[in-house]
């Protein structure tokens, strides 16, 4: 697909029969997109790759390097999404909530994140996982703005495969749940304005807090056999916990 598909009030079913579509510098408009009997959706690595205002049922798999996916108008998945390929991408260019979801960026170099002004929530059922090397939550994806992300679910930096650094760097970063470094990660979060207001952890793991930011009152950083680094302005109302852990303070 390289022009306009109208999908408009309309499902657009990709089966046995029609088998899969690729997605390369199109839009597909409106509507439902099925997949079934391994058809699927498939997206190059084309920057104007966009569903607008469509639901895409079931996962969402971006498998080749540069893969990239842009959603706007209310356009979604209903599934889980994987992003395998080496700097595969995804942004949300209007305001979207994903929740009851797994995030998997298993690629090197991967992001995930918002273009333009918009806010995307990870709902309190969603789980995004930081799997390798790079693996960024982020803003300013294809187009610059005032993007915002809020995390009312689970967030891990999973250190396991490749290099140790993963980052969450949106314009505005609020965590309304869990975001925690696991197996060796070393986890910056370095938005220009945002706040912890629930748990921040560490476990044998690093975690680089920048920016301006607050551990809200009701808010934890808990660090386990870890090191902590405050740095930029930050204002610490909350509790922090530490076991065998390392404090510093560079802000």
């Amino acid at each position: 697909i390289e022009g306009l598909l109208d999908n408009t009030d309309d499902t657009l079913i990709l089966d046995v029969n029609t088998g899969s579509y690729i997605l390369n510098g199109g839009i597909i408009q409106g509507g439902i997109i099925t997949q079934s009997d391994g058809a699927v959706l498939e997206f190059t690595s084309s920057t104007n790759n966009r569903l607008d205002g469509a639901v895409l049922q079931g996962d969402l798999v971006l498998s080749d390097s540069n893969d990239y996916a842009r959603f706007y108008n209310g356009a979604t998945f209903t599934g889980d999404a994987f992003l395998n390929g080496y700097r595969s991408r995804v942004s949300f260019e209007s305001d979207t909530t994903l929740d009851n979801k797994r995030i998997l960026l298993n690629g090197a170099e991967t992001d995930f994140g918002v273009a333009g002004n918009a806010t995307l929530t990870f709902g309190e059922n969603a789980e995004v996982l930081l799997n390798n090397h790079l693996a960024d939550l982020r803003s300013d994806i294809r187009f610059n703005g005032n993007g915002a992300i809020i995390n009312q679910g689970k967030i891990i930096a999973d250190g396991t495969n490749g290099n140790k650094s993963r980052y969450i760097y949106p314009d505005s970063f609020t965590n309304e749940g869990t975001v925690e470094a696991a197996n060796g990660a070393e986890l910056f979060i370095s938005s220009t304005n945002w706040s912890n207001e629930d748990v921040i952890s560490a476990s044998d793991s690093i975690l680089n807090l920048n920016g301006t930011w607050t551990n809200e009152s009701s808010a934890t950083v808990d660090a386990v056999n870890s090191t902590v680094r405050f740095i930029g302005n930050w204002d610490n109302n909350g509790i922090l916990n530490l076991t065998d852990s390392r404090l510093d303070l560079e802000g």
